[in-house]
């Protein structure tokens, strides 16, 4: 059995995974779902936080467990994982993208995400330099990543989402390695994503090895419009890993 680390995207904290931490449980599986620094409700601080400290702290977690991990990251969660690997790959059994951005040695979550004609959430996002945040409003959230989720999931995740720490989005990551020869890796492309396009997952499905590429036929938030479908997709790819 394995040990999943779900690793949410911007805006979001760890409470996004939970319609899916049931079906992985049991299936045998422990999961963890943790907050990033300066995300989740109980955060007091999103000011100074860079993607070093995602990432360092995500290497803290995956050290932590006594069996090999695989690691989940959603949207920015694609530059986190990466990052991470950098630090603790050994202890990685697999890296999962779900819609996530996979930057190159020297490129930022920003970089991919401006460059991102398909995507409507240029359109909404507010950066504050001040307070070093990105702010996304309402009917941005909305129309962005919960388009085919239920009502009361909308309404639930809209009043959870918070100010989103600048540093991470826009700190270049720093590869050393060759991922395209190191950990495993699979990519879940979202079809009717419209925070990062399809075509944009299609092009940086390229960008290194991946074992396998699977598609979901949702939006942006497949943890919360298809939880279902996705959870059987990870479990299905732990038990290739764990053969």
């Amino acid at each position: 059995m394995s040990v999943f680390v779900l690793v949410h995207g911007a805006w979001h904290g760890g409470w996004c995974w939970q319609n899916i931490v049931k079906p992985l449980e049991s299936a045998g599986h422990s999961v963890l779902t943790p907050d990033l620094p300066g995300c989740g409700l109980g955060s007091a601080r999103s000011k100074g936080v860079t993607l070093d400290d995602y990432s360092d702290f995500l290497a803290c977690v995956v050290e932590a467990q006594d069996e090999p991990t695989i690691l989940v990251g959603h949207s920015l969660g694609g530059a986190v994982i990466s990052q991470a690997a950098e630090y603790c790959g050994a202890g990685i059994e697999l890296l999962v993208y779900l819609a996530a951005y996979v930057p190159r040695d020297g490129e930022s979550a920003s970089d991919l995400a401006l460059s991102d004609a398909g995507s409507l959430l240029n359109k909404y996002l507010e950066v504050d330099w001040n307070e070093e945040v990105i702010r996304l409003d309402r009917a941005g959230s909305l129309e962005c990543f919960y388009g085919q989720c239920s009502k009361v999931d909308q309404a639930e995740s809209l009043e959870r989402l918070l100010a989103q720490p600048l540093g991470p989005v826009t700190q270049p990551i720093c590869l050393t390695s060759d991922l395209r020869n190191e950990t495993p890796a699979i990519y879940i492309e979202c079809l009717q994503d419209k925070a990062v396009s399809p075509n944009l997952q299609q092009q940086m499905q390229q960008r290194r090895k991946f074992r396998a590429i699977h598609s979901l036929d949702t939006d942006h938030s497949p943890f919360l419009s298809q939880p279902n479908q996705l959870a059987d997709l990870l479990i299905s790819a732990a038990d290739r890993s764990n053969r």
